[in-house]
């Protein structure tokens, strides 16, 4: 009888040196006990187990004798790099390492997050083995976005493959031990000296048809680094690489581009269910093949390559465009974005191929953003085709930079301020940036901009009295209450200028606004100029105050909670400029409950959340 998987019969000389592992067995010491076969491939096992320290669940990877020490010296220490990387990126989630002996010598083992089946056993499940558009894109846009954050760290990912993407799972008892006590028991059968263990991958109920909405919570991982390389890239014998054509030559030449090249590749794959090019023929014939087909030019430097001597443009295979490929899978209004994607991946020439950056912000994997899952989301994101005005705050003019300052951070509070200078005069003035800081003491903060005369009169005022009242201004009176940013002399109060009625506070000695159904006495709590950097020029003083009382207008207070309802109150805010906007209309979007949404979120994000997430110690 032969095994139905790894051959465990075969030597490390024959191909063979994989770990003989079996259901309940401890590794490293009594710490893991293995639950179920996950699966295997050419260079490993990878396998299920509990925790007994951490009372989790995690994938130890074991690696093959042969494999082992090719592990350590390149896969083991790119992994440990991926915790510098951006926690937010799809990537393993690294757990540390140790070793096992085996009666043919020792094998590295791995420790990582679980995870599920790839997007190929999808694809293989779809009709005539294409993805919809939406289900390309964030597949593509998750590899993407990885990539960026590999390549940024001189990492090659070497396998931006399909079935190197995968499902994540959530590892946490309570919701995989049901999933796994209700699933058939481990097969195990016994063949000559060794026990054979049938893999059950981890299950996960997404399907290749998901609508939008569904599939852009897909928990994927960028998976399979045994082919990664950092700062030095050199092609492997049997890499593969989709045929990227800098690998065919004699002087092959690999980088982080050649993941380009395979993103391209697996992108036209997903979609159309059939690789781009048919190549067959020496590799003269086969890169004429490709030039053909993506109408490209190809590096000069290529054709003094010893497998290039016959090279001949016109000597090709069969060879139609990538738009040709598209359009027999994708409705026509799919193709062109489709097609300007793949084509700059698929550049004969990798120094102009797109970067992993340039991918990630492609416009046709805009859709693949959580906000493009309904109509409105999926109409805000192509505003992003018009691209972005970057403003560099240092270099832009003080004016300009105010003006902009305001169009954006809005809508803004407004606070009306009453204050008393050391002299005894009055002094009311709005200011828009405003807010509260903690209800715990109670505190506000509002900012006074300096002017071409210096600190305002409120900024001295409180500075000087210490006490001052925040008065929220209201549609009925908002006329009223503008009239006050008027640039008066120090020496003349706005209170007679705007006709607004004082009242008196309990405590501070600067009066109320009695229009304001909504005011607070304040005690000044710190003073904090801001100034430039370079010059110490002060240019704003930050205010912190404490608020002592608030005093409500019973006809706005809601009699049920007992605070103040927006409807009566009818605040105004500040917008850009000199607009004004009504803020008494809202709509209820209710904080999520984590007790009550816990089970869904796991099930969605997997193992992208919780305990043992990438960066976590072992």
């Amino acid at each position: 009888m032969s095994y139905p998987e790894e051959p465990l019969d075969l030597s490390p000389v024959e191909g063979g040196g994989y770990y003989p592992a079996n259901i309940r067995q401890k590794l490293n010491g009594d710490r893991y006990e293995i639950v179920r076969k996950l699966g295997y491939g050419p260079r490993s096992s990878t396998w299920l187990v509990w925790d007994s320290r951490d009372a989790d669940y995690f994938a130890v990877k074991i690696f093959t004798i042969g494999a082992s020490e090719q592990a350590k010296n390149i896969e083991l220490p790119i992994l440990k790099a991926l915790d510098n990387i951006d926690a937010s990126l799809r990537l393993p989630a690294f757990h540390g390492s140790f070793w096992e002996k085996s009666g043919d010598g020792d094998h590295l083992c791995i420790v990582t997050n679980p995870l599920s089946t790839s997007v190929q056993v999808l694809q293989e499940q779809a009709e005539n083995q294409r993805l919809p558009v939406h289900v390309v894109q964030r597949v593509v846009r998750t590899v993407a976005d990885a990539l960026e954050g590999l390549h940024g760290a001189g990492i090659m990912h070497g396998g931006a493959k399909a079935d190197n993407v995968l499902f994540s799972t959530a590892t946490q008892p309570e919701f995989l031990k049901p999933i796994l006590d209700s699933e058939p028991a481990p097969t195990i059968s016994k063949i000559k000296k060794h026990v054979a263990v049938r893999s059950q991958p981890l299950v996960h109920d997404f399907k290749w048809n998901d609508k939008p909405k569904r599939v852009v919570d897909w928990p994927l991982i960028l998976d399979n680094f045994g082919h990664a390389q950092r700062s030095i890239y050199k092609p492997e014998k049997n890499g593969g690489y989709s045929s990227a054509p800098e690998t065919l030559l004699q002087q092959a030449s690999c980088s982080p581009q050649t993941d380009i090249w395979m993103l391209g590749i697996m992108t036209f794959t997903l979609l159309t269910g059939n690789p781009p090019f048919y190549l067959s023929g020496n590799v003269s014939k086969q890169i004429a093949t490709l030039r053909a087909a993506l109408e490209d030019e190809l590096p000069k430097e290529w054709l003094g390559d010893s497998k290039m001597k016959d090279y001949n443009a016109t000597a090709h295979g069969y060879a139609p465009s990538i738009e040709t490929g598209l359009e027999e899978a994708l409705h026509k209004d799919d193709v062109a974005g489709a097609a300007a994607f793949v084509k700059g991946c698929l550049r004969l020439d990798p120094k102009k191929r797109f970067t992993a950056t340039k991918c990630s912000d492609h416009e046709w994997l805009a859709a693949a953003n959580a906000c493009s899952s309904t109509e409105d989301g999926r109409a805000w994101a192509e505003g992003e085709k018009a691209g972005w005005k970057v403003v560099d705050t240092s270099k832009e003019d003080p004016r300009q930079l105010y003006a902009i300052l305001l169009s954006g951070i809005l809508p803004r509070p407004v606070a009306f301020v009453s204050s008393l200078s050391k002299d005894g005069v009055e002094n009311l003035a709005p200011f828009s940036w405003f807010n509260e800081v903690s209800p715990r003491p109670a505190v506000l903060s509002f900012s006074c901009a300096y002017t071409s005369q210096g600190a305002k009169d409120t900024a001295r005022n409180v500075r000087d009295t210490k006490g001052f009242t925040v008065n929220i201004i209201s549609e009925p009176w908002i006329a009223q209450a503008n009239i006050c940013s008027i640039d008066t002399p120090p020496d003349v109060s706005e209170w007679a200028i705007s006709g607004l009625t004082k009242a008196p506070s309990i405590q501070v000695k600067a009066p109320r606004v009695k229009e304001s159904a909504f005011s607070m006495e304040c005690e000044l709590l710190q003073a904090i100029d801001i100034t430039v950097p370079s010059t110490g020029e002060v240019t704003a003083t930050l205010i912190l105050g404490t608020i002592k009382y608030i005093h409500m207008r019973n006809d706005v207070v809601d009699p049920a909670r007992g605070v103040a309802d927006p409807s009566k109150l009818r605040p105004i805010a500040r917008m850009g400029g000199v607009t004004y906007a009504k803020v008494s209309e809202g709509y209820a979007l209710p904080r999520e409950s984590w007790k009550e949404k816990e089970g869904e979120i796991r099930k969605a994000l997997g193992s992208a959340i919780g305990g043992n997430e990438r960066g976590s110690a072992l």
